[in-house]
């Protein structure tokens, strides 16, 4: 009816269609073209509609991947300053044990504490006490 009535260029071809096709009256020609008519056009608009919807949805779904992408961004970050506050604290606590271990035994007594707390040998000891004075 759709093809008939847009090629011969109105409503009155797709009526003689159904009137031949399907031995309608006109007037119930008419009618079932009227409907038909406004189904294709409720299907048009569903068509847009859908299109409008998943745009809509993509959109959506761009956002929420890149707040996801923000977040871990933001947790990594949070979890590379805890680590830095983290060494920066045992740095600290690292220090005033060998200050304190030259304090009490002297000259060497803090290479001796690295040497114990961290497993290393004295040369590296020195080295790292070096660093920590």
């Amino acid at each position: 009816w759709e093809q008939a009535a847009t090629e011969a260029g109105g409503e009155a071809a797709g009526v003689a269609l159904l009137v031949t096709q399907l031995g309608l009256g006109e007037l119930d020609a008419r009618e079932v073209g009227r409907g038909l008519a406004q189904l294709a056009e409720q299907d048009t608009r569903l068509h847009t509609e859908q299109a409008e919807t998943e745009a809509r949805l993509q959109a959506m779904a761009d956002f929420l991947r890149g707040a996801c992408e923000d977040l871990t961004v933001a947790e990594a970050r949070t979890a590379a300053e805890a680590a830095a506050a983290a060494r920066v604290r045992t740095v600290g606590k690292l220090r005033q044990r060998w200050r304190a271990a030259e304090q009490e035994a002297g000259a060497g007594g803090g290479v001796r504490e690295l040497v114990a707390l961290l497993g290393v040998d004295e040369h590296d000891a020195a080295a790292i006490g070096a660093v920590l004075a």
